[in-house]
């Protein structure tokens, strides 16, 4: 039993992460009940918000800071790149990168 108390204490990002992910549980619900235009404004932007916190915690939890500082450098140069080629061929690009 001592090894189960070493690895739930290893791991004090996973309650943050699971705290987002119910975070997120009530925003959609937030969304799904109630048509307000504030709420049609912000939650995209929250949603995206979360989304990105919660996959950074889990990787920097999972591969440690550095591997997930490259996973998401290289994630962010590809899409920049399939974005440029969409326009260069003129296809319009629905996703815009902030």
């Amino acid at each position: 039993m001592k090894g189960e108390e070493a690895k739930s204490d290893e791991r004090p990002i996973s309650t943050l992460r699971w705290s987002l992910i119910g975070l997120f549980a009530v925003a959609t619900t937030f969304y799904i009940l109630y048509t307000n235009p504030i709420v049609f404004t912000l939650l995209p932007g929250i949603y995206a918000s979360l989304v990105f916190v919660i996959a950074g915690l889990y990787g920097i939890e999972r591969y440690g800071f550095k591997n997930t500082v490259i996973f998401f450098l290289i994630t962010w140069i590809v899409s920049l790149f399939l974005k440029r080629l969409a326009y260069k061929q003129g296809f319009l690009c629905l996703i815009t990168i902030i």
